[in-house]
């Protein structure tokens, strides 16, 4: 199974373009983006204004992908409040699955995606305003085998058989 993985558009077109070009290429099974999808606040203020660029420019480039499993996640500077939203409403991985702070099996790969991240000085977006490490432990002392995990900071060590939380 070949994976296109990627991140951090902030909302740029031009990298959205390029992904169509990308994956025309290569080719991939299973596309995953792995956060900051909106652009900078100084660009949009407002979730709504986000929200609103992101369903009319990257969302459907993203669905019309020629790939058969297409996973986007929020990350630090994406709006908590839209990204619930599309989590929502992309739920089919054939068009596009929103992944928040879940996981999935995918073949023989069992992948985490952990969207929630602590607090920084860089970014006033409020997805930041949630622990990921009061959030996510629970999620990463399950029982079942992390091959992969999607994270802006990988929160523990991946063997072949656990997560082991620092």
């Amino acid at each position: 199974m070949k994976f296109l993985v990627t991140s951090d558009f902030h909302g740029n077109h031009e990298h959205v373009n390029e992904l169509q070009q990308i994956v025309a290429i290569h080719k991939p099974d299973a596309f995953f983006y792995v956060g900051d999808l909106s652009p900078g606040r100084w660009i949009f203020e407002t979730p709504e204004s986000a929200s609103e660029y992101l369903e009319t420019v990257f969302f459907p480039v993203i669905r019309a992908l020629p790939v058969k499993h297409k996973y986007v996640m929020p990350g630090n500077t994406d709006f908590i409040t839209i990204s619930k939203a599309f989590q929502e409403k992309y739920q089919d991985p054939a068009e596009c699955k929103f992944m928040m702070d879940s996981s999935l099996q995918l073949e023989q790969f069992n992948l985490v995606f952990l969207s929630t991240v602590d607090y920084t000085t860089h970014c006033l977006k409020d997805t930041e305003a949630i622990n990921k490490f009061e959030t996510n432990q629970s999620r990463l002392e399950e029982s079942y085998k992390e091959s992969h995990i999607f994270s802006r900071d990988t929160p523990g060590e991946v063997s072949d058989d656990k997560v082991t939380v620092k």
